[in-house]
Formats: structure tokens, sequence, C-alpha cells
């Protein structure tokens, strides 16, 4: 799993994401990630939990959204996550 370090840019925070291959590698990151913006993010309402996992969750459907429909469809899948504007349809 990749140490998310403060500064990181989109690539060095979800670009990871491509490498997991299961689902429990899967909520392993995003718990990962969301520990990270509860420190890290702009936002206090994203410092929370809750709102931390939301944004992680919401950036890594946003991110994976400019793959492939194979990648796409696999990241959904292990993440249980959708782009935030257009879900599964991207």
């Amino acid at each position: 799993m990749p140490v998310f370090k403060p500064g990181s840019n989109w690539g060095e925070l979800y670009g990871p994401a491509l490498e997991v291959k299961t689902k429990e590698e899967a909520q392993k990151y995003l718990q990962d990630l969301a520990e990270y913006f509860q420190v890290n993010a702009l936002e206090g309402k994203y410092r929370s939990a809750e709102g931390a996992l939301e944004l992680a969750k919401n950036n890594l459907g946003y991110y994976i959204g400019y793959y492939g429909e194979e990648a796409r469809a696999r990241a959904y899948e292990l993440f249980g996550i959708v782009h935030p504007a257009f879900g599964k349809e991207v």
C-alpha cells in the first residue's frame, strides 16, 4: 500500500489504486486515503472520518473515470465506488 505524503498530487494519491487486486486491499487503500484526508484536507468537513471517506471515494471515482471501461468496471467493483457525476456510465 502506498504511503500518502502531504502535498501529494492526484496521480500519487489515486494512481496506485489501479494496482489493487482484492476487495480487502481496496478497503485498506480507502481507509489509508481517508486517514490522509483527515489530516490534510483543506475543508473542515472532510477532516471527520465520514467526510474523509466520502472525499476519498468521490475523488477516486472521478480519477478512475479517465481510464478505459475495463479498468473502471474493475475499480468500481473493488472499491464500491462510482463516478460522482456520471455514476457507472462514464
